[in-house]
């Protein structure tokens, strides 16, 4: 069975929580969609974090399936900079709310 790990896992994953490694460790195949990127890249208070973030992607996968071209262009059009991305995030996640048509509150 294959999982999608929503954000707060990977947080105390990148944040070195040994539950958290146990537990994705534990999984036969999961992976993170294109907005828990997002959300992680949001949540960066710096270019290190960004890095750290960028690292620990990389050795895991993307849901292919959150890949769509306005979901992707969104994340992947924001300066690498965490300044950027805690300004622009209520505007990100509104867009997306506006494309999965989810209520905005």
């Amino acid at each position: 069975m294959a999982y999608l790990i929503d954000t707060d896992i990977l947080v105390d994953y990148i944040r070195g929580n040994l539950d958290a490694a146990a537990y994705l460790q534990s999984l036969d195949e999961w992976s993170y969609s294109v907005v828990t990127a997002m959300e992680l890249f949001a949540g960066a208070q710096n270019k290190r974090q960004i890095r750290a973030i960028e690292k620990v992607l990389k050795n895991f996968r993307e849901t292919p399936k959150s890949r769509s071209p306005f979901l992707w262009s969104i994340v992947h059009s924001c300066p690498n900079s965490a300044a950027h991305w805690q300004q622009k995030t209520d505007k990100v996640l509104s867009m997306v709310f506006r494309w999965l048509r989810l209520p905005n509150e």
